[in-house]
């Protein structure tokens, strides 16, 4: 039983022993008094209390928090004063205080708890204490691996010849541990391991690398952490690389058909160039398929013009052309041959003494077939391409003006028709050509294809050589006859297309346009189109399906003023660029984590393949 020191014990004991030793009085004179002074006493509250450990608890552990609980009665103001410390704590009805313990053993939290009055003057005391309680040790801590994220989860790539990424794709891992510890390895749950940029040796909770991998499909990522004791945690988390799709391009066609005039009852042929365009699994010509690896056939009409249509179809879908108009004229045996001239080029300017030109006789339509052609009095060669037409070279060896004759007979007769009057000089004749490209208007990294012509050559000579030129790529070629093609890749925002052709006479030009479309989704900078890369990530992988890294565009933001210029484009942080002279990193301008501003080292070219774990590399990409 707990000792309580009580005022008003004091006051009901007095005044009991001074009520037993007064003089006895009767009943009723000074007895009633007394008694009431006993009931008062008896009424007044006895002060009680309870000091507990929160939940009740017989165990607590060493350097953890522990919440005792103080429950009073009897007042209605308390104060408890605790034996470890002397603190107090004033309360009304209930209290609670938190401490801890740092050594190991049995213990009993102690105080003492008073009651006050109005004025803050102690009523009445009684000490209260806990049931003894064990403070126990930590347990170990064992490594645990709480997350593990990748950034980004899911990345499309193209593919290479052996079905696999052209290259490896780098994903940034973040990861958290309970406690201190390094990346062990990382790799697939499969068993295929993940290269890993760089791995800080120091112990962490918080981790962050890189990783590469060149593997299609969804995989899940295994990260082994350890730590001094040898102790293993494992997290996971899925990344995903896919393939991008292949899209294969319709076929296309041109097509031809000879002779352009046949005389009913003769055949004409019709050839299907198919190789313009996307692969050809089938070809149809005026409704007839043809076999296949067949490109021509022949055919046969009545009376009539004829434009005949090819279809022709593929894995990429279907594409269809026309030939040329042929006419197919009826037989008029009764009629004798009648003719007329035609020249390959019409000669606008003199021939220079020497020249050759070819010369053509034509059946008009309607003509018996001549049984003798002659072209300036010597036998024509027939043209196996038309049914109607003979062909003679002629050489000029001399300066003047000349009129050819020709001659068609048979048995029915002689046709005589004439050339227009051929002039040669000897002055020279410059070359002149003409340019054609292949579609009006194309979209920024995809292909057009210039033809040049050299369009007097009959009369100014063969040429030596002819350039195709476009967006500072000059391409040439000896001796083009009868045409020059090139195919370049557009770049935004060059149109203009420019050609040469030159003889021993001179050089003669000609120039062709086209509306250039962009098809950049970045920044228009200095040329080029721009992109800001990942962390990590190099400028091949930026560019893969922007239509690949452009090396020479790139060259623009290898110098401080515009390496500054392109990041404030994006407005990164701090993007003024700061200069390693001599770091050949082959980064050139990017954007540097660790210091949170941009860099430029100009030592060495930018390359497409260079990247480091912590730099976003401007790169500079076709589209």
């Amino acid at each position: 039983m707990q000792k309580r020191y009580s005022f008003l014990s004091l006051i009901f004991t007095l005044t009991f022993f001074i009520g037993a030793c007064s003089k006895q009085t009767a009943p009723g004179a000074g007895g009633g008094e007394r008694e009431a002074v006993v009931q008062a006493a008896e009424a007044l509250p006895v002060l009680s209390g309870q000091l507990s450990i929160q939940g009740g608890v017989s165990e607590v552990q060493v350097n953890l928090p522990v919440t005792f609980n103080i429950v009073a009665s009897g007042g209605s103001s308390f104060r408890f004063v605790r034996s470890d410390n002397g603190s107090t704590i004033l309360f009304t009805t209930s209290a609670a205080y938190t401490k801890s313990f740092t050594t190991v053993g049995v213990r009993s939290e102690a105080g003492v708890l008073q009651s006050l009055d109005a004025s803050g003057i102690v009523v009445e005391s009684i000490t209260l204490s806990t049931p003894p309680f064990n403070v126990v040790a930590a347990p170990p801590i064992i490594l645990s691996c709480s997350s593990l994220s990748a950034t980004p989860t899911l990345v499309s790539v193209t593919s290479d010849a052996n079905g696999r990424p052209v290259q490896p794709v780098t994903f940034q891992f973040k990861a958290s541990t309970n406690e201190g510890a390094y990346l062990k390895s990382l790799e697939t749950l499969s068993g295929v391991p993940i290269q890993v940029g760089y791995i800080y040796p120091s112990l962490q909770m918080s981790h962050l690398f890189y990783g590469t991998l060149q593997e299609f499909g969804l995989q899940t990522v295994k990260a082994t952490f350890t730590n001094y004791d040898n102790e293993i945690a494992i997290c996971q988390t899925n990344i995903e690389i896919r393939p991008i799709p292949v899209v294969t391009p319709p076929p296309r066609c041109t097509a031809s058909a000879s002779p352009k005039q046949v005389v009913e009852g003769q055949p004409f042929s019709v050839y299907v160039n198919a190789t313009i365009g996307g692969p050809v699994s089938e070809i149809i010509v005026d409704g007839t398929k043809l076999a296949p690896g067949i490109t021509s056939t022949s055919l046969q009409k009545p009376v009539g013009s004829y434009t005949i249509g090819v279809l022709v179809n593929g894995p990429g879908g279907s594409g269809s052309c026309n030939t040329n108009l042929v006419q197919v004229v009826p037989v008029s045996p009764q009629n004798p041959p009648a003719c007329n001239f035609s020249m390959t080029r019409y000669p606008l300017q003199p021939l220079p003494v020497g020249a050759s030109l070819l010369l053509s006789l034509t059946l008009n339509a309607g003509s018996t077939i001549p049984d003798s052609v002659l072209i300036d009095g010597v036998e024509a060669a027939k043209n196996p391409n038309y049914i109607n037409r003979w062909d003679r070279t002629i050489n000029f060896p001399n300066p003047g003006t000349f009129v050819i004759e020709g001659r068609a007979t048979n048995s029915l007769g002689t046709g005589i028709c004439w050339s227009n009057p051929i002039s040669v000089s000897v002055a020279p004749i410059l070359p002149t050509c003409t340019l054609t490209l292949s579609a009006p208007s194309a979209v920024e990294g995809y292909p057009i294809t210039a033809t040049l012509v050299h369009t007097n050559s009959a009369i100014s000579g063969s040429a030596n050589s002819a350039t195709i030129a476009y967006a500072g790529s000059i391409r040439q070629t000896a001796y083009p006859y009868p045409s020059y093609s090139q195919t370049f890749i557009v770049k935004y925002p060059s149109s203009l297309v420019s050609g040469t052709v030159q003889t021993p006479a001179g050089v003669g030009s000609c120039l062709a346009s086209f509306t250039p479309i962009s098809g950049c989704s970045g920044l228009r900078l200095g040329g080029g189109c721009w992109y800001l890369g990942a962390y990590g990530q190099s400028c091949n992988s930026v560019c893969a399906f922007r239509g690949g890294y452009n090396p020479s565009d790139a060259l623009y933001a290898h110098s401080q003023p515009t390496c500054t210029q392109v990041m404030t484009a994006f407005r990164v942080p701090n993007p003024y660029a700061s200069v390693n002279p001599s770091k050949a990193s082959g980064l050139s301008c990017f954007f540097y984590a660790d210091t949170n501003s941009a860099w430029l080292h100009p030592a060495a070219y930018p390359t497409g393949s260079a990247y480091y774990p912590s730099a976003r590399r401007a790169c500079s990409c076709n589209l």
